[in-house]
């Protein structure tokens, strides 16, 4: 399985495909967004309202402002 993803990583860094997370409060998926976009690996677009998805990853130190 870590090979698949090494290979999925690869083939989309610097890309800047995006990805849509409906569940945008979920703590997953913010860590994911945030690993994501960090890594320059895809661009994450958070569905939801954005003061409680801010809020959320506030909570969690995650850093979503990419």
């Amino acid at each position: 399985m870590s090979n698949l993803f090494s290979e999925l990583t690869s083939k989309l860094k610097g890309t800047r495909k995006k990805i849509v997370f409906p569940e945008a409060t979920d703590e997953r998926i913010l860590t994911a967004a945030s690993q994501l976009s960090t890594s320059d690996i895809l661009t994450p677009v958070l569905i939801g309202q954005t003061d409680e998805i801010s809020r959320q990853a506030s909570t969690l130190d995650v850093d979503i402002s990419k």
